[in-house]
């Protein structure tokens, strides 16, 4: 059997000046804390004009892999995504209201008033 072993306080306290004296170990990023710590500067750019797909490919050059979802994931939504609700709801005429209901009242030009469901919401006849 092992003989147990004592130390004494100074080489106790002389071990802790030690550690405590270490410095950080620089700790390499994974592709999500990449884009984590990048983020802001992806917004930046995309607010500039720039899709995802070209600061995909910026960071591809500089050797940082990162996937388009992943960069989504991360921001939130697709930057893409964000401009089409955009051009959507840009197209809709000016004569098209919604209801108190949230169903789409469109005038079809006739003088007659289509009522169009809510997405999501059943039309029950």
């Amino acid at each position: 059997m092992a003989k147990s072993q004592s130390y004494s306080m100074e080489k106790i306290l002389a071990v802790r000046e030690i550690l405590r004296k270490l410095p950080v170990k620089e700790k390499e990023k994974s592709r999500a804390e990449v884009v984590e710590f990048l983020k802001t500067d992806i917004r930046k750019a995309v607010k500039q004009g720039r899709s995802l797909k070209e600061i995909q490919a910026i960071l591809t050059e500089q050797g940082v892999r990162v996937s388009l979802s992943r960069m989504e994931a991360v921001l939130g939504q697709s930057g893409e995504k964000k401009e089409r609700r955009k051009d959507r709801s840009a197209a809709l005429s000016a004569t098209d209201k919604e209801s108190d209901a949230g169903n789409m009242i469109r005038d079809s030009g006739d003088g007659e008033k289509r009522i169009l469901p809510k997405a999501g919401n059943a039309v029950v006849r």
